[in-house]
């Protein structure tokens, strides 16, 4: 059986990486803002 190896497409260019640390729950997943409770993982 062949392993299986992942592949993350986007890479970990410095560009990619910006996106990442910007990104909030605020601003690119707002809806789920009211359904979060403190000891959730996402």
């Amino acid at each position: 059986m062949p392993k299986e190896t992942a592949v993350y497409t986007h890479g970990h260019h410095e560009s990619v990486l910006r996106s990442h640390r910007w990104r909030t729950a605020a601003n690119s997943a707002g809806y789920l803002l009211g359904e979060l409770r403190p000891g959730m993982a996402v």
